[in-house]
């Protein structure tokens, strides 16, 4: 899906690393009960979760709740205490986080011998006096409470500024008809593992040291695509939804703590990397590095491997991390190994998931593909083209990048018997449950009344699309069309596409 938004588009929050006061209810359950599988790392999730919100999160102690297989009753208790902590404290900038690892299905959040409703999670965010509040559910058929609010699967808004603003963002590992995995390699929850490593810096775009929610969403979606499609158990796509009023970001980590220890790679540093455990098990790092740009990543103390992968070549450097010590690593502090040395990262011949040759989810093509269509429309002329017409046409689109598309397309007018060959690009951005677009391209027409047969054209387009299955969409666009003959020509209209997938690039 073409939907990661771009800068002319702004959408927003406050910095979390600025609230005043911020709380977490982070909740992990390994059984739901006799008839489900027991997983294995639905409650180190939690965990895991608290330990990066102690560290680059800036949360204290006393603000996280942590629950380890709890009961409905338990869960009820320790909502009603953050939000009556909370309600106590109406003067300040206030945000709440609540997490969920463990069993669903889709209406409840289900416990060895007990079960939550997510509607009581869902009205309890609502309801809440926080001034941010986000929920992240990593669970099987957890899209259904992004689902049950309109929300969508795919990548989020962009935001910018830091000024203080109020809303609700509610995350989704999978979609409300998709089963959410964990992974025996990754030793987690696919979502959240790819969530935290995000977090301690592998979705530092901007390498600013600071990850936002957009950063660390669009990274978790890219990879839990990545990783989900190389198992058996089907592709996993996270959702969100958000209802936001005001401007700026919410940095969800601080990367910029004295008291972090980590590996800093260097402006000189460029390509895919991993930084893995000694034995490659572990994964606590997977990106990729633009050369002028630094990029932290957050590790406890302790030993450590960095994988770099360039064209053909692979790069590796042994290194450990004592407490609160950065690490710097440059370009040629890497050493040149033949890639059978590092093979060991795929694991055993059936694993899951094979990071020794990551992708670049900016590059991913996992969820774009070919699309064509057909449309129809009405069309003015103006100045020395004057007249309505019908506009029927056949288009195929080409994605190029997560926000841009190639197009091409025959457009017809009947009843003045023209025909245009064209071709332009265009920018999408998601709002709500549609993509807003913008573009521009050129033509060639053919006149079959007009004294030049032949006349060039530019053309700019806006609209908006929406997915209403997997494999169609529904497109409405304004043209605007100058037309270079003899004297200059201006059409507009409307048109109505409906477009349909074709083969994955």
């Amino acid at each position: 899906m073409r939907t990661t938004a771009f800068s002319l588009w702004v959408f927003c929050v406050v910095s979390l690393c600025a609230a005043n006061q911020r709380y977490a209810l982070l909740v992990g359950a390994d059984r739901g009960g006799d008839e489900l599988a027991v997983l294995k790392y639905a409650q180190s999730d939690a965990q895991r979760f608290a330990n990066v919100l102690k560290g680059p999160g800036e949360f204290s102690d006393g603000t996280i709740t942590t629950l380890l297989a709890p009961d409905s009753a338990a869960i009820h208790k320790a909502l009603n205490k953050i939000n009556d902590v909370i309600q106590s404290k109406p003067d300040k900038n206030t945000l709440l986080l609540f997490y969920y690892s463990g069993h669903s299905d889709g209406e409840y959040l289900l416990f060895e011998n007990d079960r939550y409703p997510l509607g009581s999670v869902k009205t309890f965010l609502d309801s809440s006096g926080a001034d941010i509040r986000i929920g992240i559910f990593d669970a099987c058929y957890s899209g259904a409470v992004v689902a049950f609010r309109g929300g969508r699967r795919g990548d989020p808004f962009f935001m910018a500024s830091e000024e203080k603003v109020k809303g609700q963002v509610i995350i989704s590992s999978s979609a409300a008809h998709e089963r959410a995995q964990e992974s025996e390699t990754l030793q987690g929850s696919i979502f959240t593992h790819h969530w935290l490593n995000g977090l301690k810096g592998s979705a530092d775009l901007d390498g600013d040291r600071y990850v936002t929610l957009n950063e660390a969403y669009r990274y978790a979606y890219h990879k839990t695509i990545e990783t989900s499609a190389l198992t058996g158990g089907g592709l996993q796509h996270p959702s969100y939804h958000f209802n936001i009023q005001g401007e700026g970001e919410i940095r969800l980590t601080n990367l910029n703590r004295s008291v972090l220890s980590g590996v800093l790679f260097d402006k000189s540093c460029h390509g895919a990397f991993l930084v893995l455990s000694p034995t490659f098990a572990n994964v606590y790092a997977d990106f990729n590095k633009k050369s002028g740009k630094e990029t932290f990543i957050a590790l406890a103390p302790g030993e450590y491997s960095a994988i770099n992968g360039r064209e053909s070549d692979v790069y590796i450097k042994h290194f450990s991390v004592s407490e609160s010590e950065t690490v710097y690593l440059t370009n040629s502090m890497l050493v040149n190994r033949p890639l059978v040395d590092v093979t060991r990262v795929k694991g055993p011949e059936q694993a899951e998931y094979a990071p020794a040759t990551p992708i670049n989810y900016d590059d991913a093509k996992l969820s774009k593909s070919i699309q064509w269509g057909l449309g129809t429309g009405v069309i003015s002329g103006f100045w020395s083209n004057r007249g309505a017409d019908i506009l029927l046409s056949a288009v195929g689109v080409f994605p190029l990048e997560e926000e841009r598309s190639l197009y091409g397309d025959l457009q017809v007018l009947p009843l003045r018997k023209k025909v245009a060959i064209g071709a332009g690009a265009n920018v999408y951005n998601p709002v709500l449950d549609f993509d807003m677009f913008a573009g521009m391209g050129a033509a060639l027409w053919y006149d079959h009344l007009g004294a030049d047969r032949f006349a060039l054209a530019v053309r700019a387009q806006t609209g908006f699309s929406r997915k209403i299955s997997e494999s169609m969409e529904i497109q409405a666009q304004i043209p605007f069309l100058f037309v270079f003959s003899r004297d200059i020509g201006f059409r507009t209209g409307i048109e109505m596409r409906v477009l349909f997938s074709g083969n994955r690039l």
